[in-house]
Formats: C-alpha cells, sequence, structure tokens
C-alpha cells in the first residue's frame, strides 16, 4: 500500500509512494510544491564543508513530495506516482492506465480493483503479479490468460477455477479438466455462490485463507518421479561476475571502485529494498526464495515448492469428478485444498546466469539476489529492475543503467541514492527531480546542472566539491560498509 503522512503546508494527507519516508520528515503535495518553491533559502558556498554540514544547511529544503501527477493524468484521487492515466482511486505507481482503485504498481492496465505488480492486464479483482490478462478474480503470477478464478501460477489459459501450474490449459477446475459444456454449468453454479457472499459480507476469503490451510501429502512416488532441472546459473561463477560488475559500476558512479566483496555490502544494499526469505520446497526440501513484498508474503510454506515442481505436480494432482455432480463451493475447495501447492517463483523469457533470484521475465540474465525482473541484467539486491543493468540496492528502477540505491525512478544513468528522479544522469542524494545533470542533494526541482542543494555552481568549483563528498562516501562504506545517510533520512527533523 501507499503511505499517508501530513502536508507540512496544509495538514492535509500527502499520498507517498514508499513506506520508507522518516517518520518526522517534512511532507507536501505536488501542488502545494509549485506555491511554496521559493519558500526556501539557496545554500551558501560557506556551508559546504562535508556531507553533514550540507544537510544540515539544507534540511528546511529536504521536503518529500507526494500526490505526484505526470503526464496528462486527471480524475485522480487519493493517489501518487500516476503517469498517463485518468480514473485513479487510492492507489499508487500506475502508469498508462484507467479505471482502478486500491491498486499498486500497474503499467497500460484498466478495470482493476485491488490489484498489484504487473501490466496490460483489465478487469480484475484483487489479484497479483498479472500480466497480459483478462477477467480474472483472486489470481496470482498469472500471465497471458483469460477467465481464471482462484487460481495460482497460470499461463496462456482460459476458463480456469481453482487450479494451480497450468500452461496453455482451457476448461479447467481444480486442475480436472472438462468439457465446455460442463465447466460453464459448474462454473456458474460456483460463481453465483462467490457472488452471493460478496453481497452480503462484503469480502471474500483470499486464495491463501480458502486453499492454504493444512498441508499437503507428498508420497514417495511423488518424490521419486521428479527430476530436478538444471539450474539457471551456478553461484560460483555467477558471483565473480557480478563482483566485476560491482566494481566497474562503483567505480564510475563514486570514483573509485569499493573493495571487498559485493556481499560484504549486502545489509546496505538491502536497505529500503523489498528482498526475499528462504524456505524448504515440501517435495524436495530445495532451499527456496519467498519475495517478501505483495500476496508473495503470504504463501504458505507447508503448500510450497519450485517453480518446476508446481509443474510436475500439476500434472499429477486433480479434483475427483464426483465432486462436480452437485457443485457445492464449501466442498470443492475443500477437496481442492488437499492437494493444491504454490509456487514462489514464475519464470517465463530468456533467463541465463540467475542465482538467488524470483520472478523473472524477458531476456534476463547475470541476476544476483534479484526479486522480480523485466528484461534487465547484470544487477544484484535489487527489487524490480526493468529494462536496465548495472542496477545494485534498488527498488523500481526502470530504463537506467549504473544506479547505486536507486528508487522509484526511470531513465537514470550514474545515480546514488535517488528517488523518484527522472531523465537525469550523475545525480546523488536527490528526490523529485528531472532533467537534471551532475545535481548532489536537490529536492523538487528540474533542468538544473551543477549544483548543490537547488544551488547552481560553476562546473570547476561543482566538481571539486562532488570529489570532496564522493570521496567521504567511498571512505565511509570501504571501512563500515554502511551508509549513514540514505535519501529516506537526510530529511528527518
Amino acid at each position: 500500500p501507499y503511505t499517508v503522512r501530513k502536508s507540512m503546508w496544509s495538514g492535509e494527507d500527502v499520498y507517498l509512494v514508499h513506506d520508507k519516508y522518516p517518520a518526522k520528515g517534512r511532507f507536501q503535495s505536488l501542488e502545494e510544491l509549485s506555491k511554496h518553491y521559493h519558500d526556501f533559502v539557496s545554500l551558501s558556498i560557506d556551508e559546504v564543508k562535508d556531507i553533514d554540514s550540507i544537510i544540515e544547511a539544507l534540511k528546511e529544503r529536504f521536503v518529500y513530495t507526494g500526490n505526484v501527477l505526470l503526464g496528462k493524468s486527471f480524475d485522480v484521487a487519493n493517489s501518487t506516482h500516476v503517469t498517463d492515466s485518468h480514473a485513479i482511486l487510492h492507489s499508487m505507481d500506475i502508469g498508462e492506465s484507467k479505471f482502478m482503485a486500491f491498486s499498486t504498481r500497474l503499467r497500460l492496465s484498466s478495470y482493476a480493483f485491488g490489484v498489484d505488480w504487473g501490466g496490460e492486464s483489465s478487469f480484475m479483482i484483487h489479484s497479483t503479479d498479472v500480466y497480459k490478462n483478462k477477467r480474472i478474480l483472486e489470481t496470482h503470477a498469472c500471465y497471458g490468460s483469460s477467465d481464471i478464478i482462484f487460481s495460482w501460477g497460470v499461463r496462456d489459459s482460459s476458463y480456469i477455477m481453482f487450479s494451480f501450474g497450468l500452461i496453455g490449459a482451457r476448461y479447467v477446475i481444480g486442475n480436472l479438466q472438462l468439457s465446455p459444456e460442463k465447466y460453464k454449468a459448474v462454473h456458474s453454479a460456483l460463481i453465483e455462490q462467490i457472488y452471493s457472499e460478496l453481497m452480503e459480507k462484503k469480502r471474500f476469503p483470499s486464495i491463501f485463507e480458502l486453499l492454504g490451510e493444512g498441508s499437503v501429502e507428498i508420497s514417495e512416488e511423488d518424490r521419486g518421479g521428479f527430476t530436478e532441472l538444471p539450474p539457471l546459473g551456478d553461484i560460483e561463477k555467477v558471483r565473480p561476475k557480478i563482483e566485476k560488475v560491482f566494481e566497474r559500476t562503483s567505480s564510475v558512479v563514486l570514483g573509485k571502485s569499493l573493495p571487498s566483496s559485493i556481499d560484504d555490502y549486502k545489509d546496505w544494499l538491502l536497505k529500503n529494498v523489498m528482498t526475499y526469505k528462504t524456505t524448504k520446497s515440501v517435495l524436495t526440501e530445495k532451499t527456496l526464495h519467498i519475495f517478501s513484498g505483495s500476496s508473495y508474503e503470504l504463501l504458505p510454506t507447508n503448500k510450497l515448492v519450485s517453480y518446476e515442481e508446481m509443474l510436475y505436480l500439476a500434472k499429477r494432482r486433480h479434483l475427483d469428478s464426483s465432486a462436480l455432480e452437485k457443485p457445492s463451493l464449501d466442498d470443492i475447495i475443500r477437496a481442492v485444498a488437499e492437494f493444491f501447492v504454490f509456487s514462489e517463483d514464475m519464470r517465463i523469457g530468456n533467463l541465463r546466469e540467475v542465482v538467488n533470484s524470483v520472478i523473472l521475465s524477458g531476456d534476463t540474465y547475470l541476476t544476483y539476489n534479484v526479486c522480480g525482473t523485466s528484461s534487465s541484467s547484470e544487477s544484484a539486491y535489487s527489487f524490480w529492475p526493468r529494462n536496465s543493468k548495472y542496477i545494485f540496492g534498488s527498488h523500481t528502477t526502470f530504463e537506467s543503467s549504473l544506479v547505486i540505491k536507486g528508487f522509484f525512478s526511470s531513465n537514470v544513468t550514474r545515480a546514488f541514492e535517488v528517488d523518484s528522479v527522472h531523465n537525469s544522469s550523475d545525480v546523488y542524494f536527490s528526490h523529485n527531480v528531472e532533467n537534471a545533470y551532475e545535481c548532489f542533494f536537490c529536492f523538487n526541482t528540474r533542468g538544473l546542472r551543477y549544483a548543490i542543494g537547488n544551488t547552481a555552481l560553476s562546473p570547476e568549483k561543482y566538481k571539486s566539491i562532488k570529489g570532496t563528498l564522493l570521496e567521504q562516501i567511498w571512505n565511509e562504506l570501504s571501512s563500515k560498509k554502511m551508509l549513514k545517510w540514505s535519501i529516506f533520512n537526510i530529511g528527518a527533523e
């Protein structure tokens, strides 16, 4: 969900895209920004000594902006980070979409209610991780499908209910193949029961509540029949390669490479970034990585298997046809729950040299500890880099490269500790900045060049100060493997 804070100017609600902003920070809406931008004094060059002195001098200027509407957006309420969209309510991080409420992280979509993460889909209710779908209800990790209800891990399928791990299937209930006529009859009966309960109670149990309870029986025959596929990457080969990329990236962004292994910087890189937790498969006891964001957090570990294992078990489990003679929603749910399993992962596209990474798509390679990729490469310890490369310790960074600690930013090159920065390069510790080049500690501005704290300097003076600041950052990271300041705490009171 989005985060709500109070405006420093009006006391009204400000909707923010992230929950990592300081509790005692300064906040404003995008509309208020235009009214109060000139209320802040410029930075005096005499105040530029080190990072601490700059932050102390600029504290009043560090105001986090929410209720952000970009492009041609209209009819938007109680939302933020909405771009080229209309008819949006209580939502955040929405692009080129329309008619949705209580939804997040969607692109090129419409008619979405209670939906998180995905794109190019329409007519959806209470679903997660969706791509190119139509007409889905309580369906998660679903791609290229239509008319899917209470299902998990379905691809390129249609007319599916209470099923998992299907690819290219049609007219299936509880993983049981039916004739179109039989499916339609049972579907109508079950939908009527779901509809009636929603009308009466204004809620309906989630797929995790309905099918996640108890445990699933795994026989020795099940275990013996499964053949593990080769891993997507060998950690002993991938880690040295990703470390060289990290060295080059830190050299470009910070002026010289950070020493030691990338794993030494893990805690710092994952700070403010969605990551994963680990558990074991109930089929093979293989280590699984669960994305700690969205509905994936709700996965029942007592019914969790890997993606390949889910596809395997989907062919060995199905509802008994007798359960459909007099379709009772409760009876069918109870029967399906006995064999239903979930997967922590979905994979689609050309994937190679991938280690400890989950929910992957597109042409993705050389990723290490990444959750959610879309045609991205050579990145580590990040969430959802899309069409990007050389991304480290970042969260939702699109069409970008050479970024360390970037958040909700796009088309950014050579950046460090930035949030909501777009179409910019060589930007450090900055928030809500557009079309900027060579900027440090800049907030809520656009078009700046060679600026510190929104104050433009000569290129020579800027480069001199930048070199001093980068040296300080490098020294602290090298010695402590952690940095005191982040884009999310420099604005704390």
